[in-house]
Formats: structure tokens, C-alpha cells, sequence
């Protein structure tokens, strides 16, 4: 009886007793002058990919972040540990399940975190997990003599008084104070390997940095990535190649048993070099104290160094799709990018290798062959809409959007409007404003009546001239608000659902959107009240349209 009532019953015991599946959450960090929508791309991303996860972008260190008025980053440190407990505590009440913590930094946000993390870990109990940096100054942000024109930022000690955070980013700071109770820079009490930061950043399964090879104007490459070692130049692309990205090198660094035994390139001089001595990476980009490598070196890295081939990028800020700050291409490239940083981060997070091939472009373009289409030949396309002198409206149709961004791009000071395959406006650009209004009424072609493929349809009605009515089509309400806002300027207008109730109105002449309300009204009776007939289909015309030609 003892051992049948222990084969019953231990299969419902081992269901009891089987430890619950671990939530993973994830902050992510600003830099300098950031804020949470930074982070709109990656929170896309990473709902879309990871719709499991928690994810959060710390929201704390938004006005401490900026210059003049600024914080050090010792004290947005302890800003995020506190947003983050407080996160932590509601999860916990929220979800019994265990947590992994999973932190990304961009810039200055990836030393913030390694700030927090420490008081996050003593305080809760979370695992840690996946430690990502994108673009982070690790060695600090001062150029050598290689880069001359990146000298500028060596003089970050001249903002002391009103930005703390610009010296303690050159390594210029003597503002915290080491076990022996001397005042040395932020960045080397992060890195010191005996610290309670760099434990607290050992304590995670994973430490990744990720950065950019060339052109980075606000870091060197050797200070992103961890690599002093090597020279990084700007990449080859194949002939014919216009635009893209991928990735220059990939490296796992493994740390010696002995701290003191990691040397940086230029050490080989056969004798022990102080500890407080500077040095310079291989590429002559990065000025650096030798400590502050050796510290960190002490620690597992995951190193990734990214290619860019593109005109006039904003590089810094690649790596997290920062909309606001980029091109059509460039963004439309970044997102590539940070959906691959995003499996990046699944595969490390499930404890897989990261299993990059570099070098390699992942994404490129080549210059597409441009001819004029027709309106028709641009449905379920890109179109590239540009008005080539007065109200000659052409339009250009890609299959792909890379190749639609990059045409956009080129065209200068021509007025141009960038449509998706769904009719919806992207993006604008050009000198001539009024041009816009052509454009879109060429790209949305109107009629003075409602025909019977209005019905069940968003419409748009407006008067062009005095008692002239024109009325526009849209099978979603999202076109009919988008044409609604940005076809007309001051013109008077009236949105209209699929069930004929007016939405909205717009415009400065009160009388004639009244005629757009009574036009529109008349000619829908005028429709209720026709037969349906399919040989009358054409010859319908609307008797308002009569009485308005009088």
C-alpha cells in the first residue's frame, strides 16, 4: 500500500513542488540630454519579439540627464536604483513568479546602471541576467593625438561648474573616495576589481557592449567596445553599395587569473607600468587609464562592433533608432539593427552563444533604377510623390522600402511625400511648402459628387472655390484623419464616418464649411433614394452638382 499510495500521489507532489518559471524584466537608461522615448524603437521591438518580458525605461534621470542643470552620475545612480526597487516591489506584488533582471544602457545610461546595480541587488531579490551596453564610454571620452579633431572633448573639466556629469565622463573628476579614503575619478570606482560595482556587475550571467566602428563623434570605438587592441577603420562595401549596415568584429574576452597580468596594447615594454599611468588604444581614438582597463577587464565581455556605410549618419545614437535625430534611410536601417540586438539579447538571456559572423553587412542597398509611374501602378507600393514644377505632380513606385528612403533622400530641395503601401504619409521634406497640398491632392484624386463606392467609406469633403464642393475617399479612418490634417492649410473642411455623421471640422470660413455639411447631406439622399439599378451606375449625376454649375 506504501508504494502504490507514493505512485499516486508523487506525481501531483512533484507538480506542487516544481519551481515556477522566472519573469524576466528589463530596464533600459537614457544618456546624456535623453529621455524615455528614446527608447520608442526598442519598446517596439521588444514587445513585439519578447511579448513576455517586462520592460521598462527608466524615467528618473530625464532633467537630472541634461547639462546646466545636470546631476553627476553618481546621483542619477542612485535615482534609477530607487525607480527600479520601487518597479521590482510592484512586479512582486503583482506576479509570485521569481524575477531576472536584464539592464541596457545607451552612452552615459550604461555607467549609470553599473552605478545602480549594486544597491538593486542588496536590496531585492532578483537574479541577474543580461548586463547590455549600446555605445557606452566604459574608458572614458577622451581622444589621442590620432583623432585631433575629437580633442575637444578633452577639455570636458572647463564645464565642471555647471554640467558634473562632462568631467566625470573624461575621467577629470576626484569626487568619490576609494577604500583607502583617496578622492579618485567616478569611472575608476567603477572599475575598481575589488569594488562593489564591478561585483555587483560580475553577479550577471552576461555582459555584452556594443558599439560603433567608425564616425562616433561623442565616443572612440575602443571606449565602447572594451578593444584597445585593435585599429578600427572605416569599413570596405562591395561596388555598387549606397547605403547600409552590419557587423565589423565580434569577440568573447576572457579574463586572466591574475588582474595585474592584462595589459593594454603599448605595455610591452618589458617592466610593471603604475596603475595611475594613461595610454593610448591602438587606433590612437582613445586616451584611457590603464587601472580603468584593467579593471573592467577582470570581468567576461561579450564585444560587438557594428559597420555603417551612409550619408551623414547620426551614429551615436544608431544603435537605439532614435527617430527624432535620423533620416527615413537611417532610421528605417537603425530598426534593422535593433531587431537584431533584441535576438541578440534573447539568445544571451536563454544562456545561448551570441553566434555573430564578422565581418559582414547584414542589410545594404544599392541604387535603385528610377522611372515616373502612374497612379495606378502605385497601389500596395512605396511612392515617392514630388512635384516637378508648378502643379506637375510625379510619382515613383519601389517594391522596397529601403530603396523608396534612399531615392527620398536624394531628391534635395525638391517638395516630396513619402507614402507606405497602405496610402499612409511617412515622412515630407522640401523647400516649398505649398507644394504639399499639391501633392496630395494628385496622390488622393477628388470628384465634385459621392458615387456609389463612397459608401462605407471615411470622406473627406471641402470646398475648392466659391460654392464648389470636393469630396475625397479613404477606406480607413486613420488615412481620412492623416489627408484631413495635412492636404489642406487654411481651406474649410469636414470629416465625415462611413455612416455620414460629421467627426470633425477645420477651417476659417464657417459659411463654407456649412456648404460642405448641406452638399454632402443632399447628394447622400439623393443616393438613398436612387434605385439600384446596375445600368444607371454611370449616368448617375448628383442634381446639386447641377445646381451648382448654374
Amino acid at each position: 500500500w506504501e508504494r502504490l499510495a507514493r505512485g499516486l500521489f508523487c506525481p501531483c507532489l512533484a507538480v506542487m513542488n516544481a519551481p515556477l518559471s522566472r519573469l524576466n524584466v528589463c530596464v533600459l537608461c537614457h544618456g546624456v540630454a535623453g529621455s524615455a522615448e528614446d527608447w520608442k524603437t526598442w519598446l517596439e521591438l521588444l514587445r513585439e519579439k519578447l511579448p513576455d518580458w517586462r520592460v521598462r525605461p527608466c524615467d528618473s534621470v530625464k532633467l537630472g540627464s541634461t547639462p546646466i542643470i545636470g546631476k553627476g552620475v553618481h546621483s542619477l545612480a542612485s535615482l534609477v536604483a530607487a525607480e527600479v526597487l520601487a518597479w521590482l516591489r510592484e512586479i512582486e506584488a503583482e506576479d509570485a513568479r521569481p524575477t531576472t533582471l536584464h539592464c541596457i544602457g545607451h552612452s552615459m545610461g550604461g555607467l549609470v546602471l553599473r552605478g545602480a546595480i549594486p544597491e538593486i541587488l542588496d536590496a531585492s531579490s532578483t537574479e541577474p541576467g543580461v548586463f547590455l551596453t549600446l555605445s557606452s564610454p566604459h574608458l572614458g571620452v577622451q581622444a589621442s593625438w590620432g583623432a585631433p579633431w575629437e580633442m575637444w572633448r578633452n577639455l570636458a573639466f572647463i564645464f565642471r561648474p555647471l554640467w558634473p556629469q562632462a568631467p566625470q565622463l573624461a575621467v577629470q573628476d576626484y569626487t568619490r573616495l576609494d577604500p583607502s579614503g583617496e578622492k579618485v575619478p567616478y569611472l575608476m570606482s567603477l572599475a575598481d576589481p575589488v569594488g562593489r560595482y564591478v561585483g555587483a556587475l560580475r553577479r550577471f550571467r552576461s555582459r555584452i557592449c556594443v558599439t560603433m566602428s567608425r564616425r562616433d563623434v561623442v565616443i572612440p570605438t575602443a571606449s565602447g567596445a572594451l578593444w584597445v587592441d585593435r585599429s578600427w577603420t572605416e569599413p570596405v562595401a562591395p561596388a555598387g553599395q549606397v547605403a547600409g549596415w552590419g557587423f565589423e568584429a565580434s569577440s568573447s574576452h576572457v579574463p586572466s587569473p591574475v588582474p595585474r597580468a592584462v595589459e593594454p596594447p603599448g605595455a610591452g615594454n618589458g617592466h610593471e607600468e603604475e596603475d595611475d599611468t594613461w595610454t593610448a588604444s591602438a587606433d590612437r581614438h582613445c586616451w584611457f587609464p590603464r587601472q580603468l582597463l584593467r579593471g573592467l577587464l577582470t570581468l567576461s565581455w561579450e564585444r560587438v562592433v557594428l559597420r555603417l556605410q551612409l550619408s551623414r549618419p547620426s551614429v551615436h545614437v544608431f544603435t537605439i533608432g532614435k527617430r527624432s535625430e535620423q533620416s527615413e534611410l537611417e532610421h528605417c536601417l537603425s530598426r534593422d539593427c535593433v531587431s537584431c540586438l533584441v535576438d541578440l539579447l534573447d539568445r544571451a538571456a536563454r544562456g545561448l552563444d551570441l553566434d555573430i559572423e564578422a565581418p559582414c553587412w547584414i542589410r545594404s542597398l544599392e541604387a535603385p533604377a528610377v522611372t515616373a509611374s502612374s497612379r495606378s501602378e502605385c497601389i500596395g507600393k512605396w511612392v515617392v510623390a514630388a512635384e516637378e514644377g508648378a502643379h506637375n505632380v510625379k510619382f515613383y513606385a519601389f517594391e522596397e522600402e529601403l530603396q523608396a528612403k534612399y531615392f527620398f533622400e536624394t531628391l534635395g530641395a525638391t517638395s516630396r511625400i513619402l507614402y507606405n503601401p497602405s496610402c499612409a504619409e511617412e515622412s515630407r521634406a522640401g523647400a516649398n511648402l505649398p507644394a504639399f497640398k499639391t501633392i496630395h491632392w494628385a496622390y488622393w484624386p477628388s470628384s465634385c459628387d459621392l458615387s456609389e463606392a463612397s459608401r462605407g467609406r471615411w470622406v473627406v469633403g471641402a470646398e475648392h472655390g466659391v460654392g464648389r464642393v470636393r469630396f475625397w475617399h479613404h477606406e480607413t479612418e486613420e488615412l481620412a484623419r492623416s489627408f484631413f490634417a495635412k492636404a489642406f492649410t487654411l481651406s474649410a473642411r469636414v470629416l465625415f464616418n462611413p455612416d455620414g455623421m460629421e467627426l470633425c471640422r477645420a477651417g476659417f470660413n464657417k459659411f463654407a464649411q456649412q456648404t460642405v455639411i448641406r452638399t454632402f447631406e443632399q447628394i447622400r439622399s439623393q443616393l438613398a433614394s436612387r434605385p439600384e439599378s446596375p445600368e444607371t451606375d454611370e449616368s448617375f449625376v448628383p442634381a446639386v452638382e447641377t445646381e451648382q454649375k448654374k
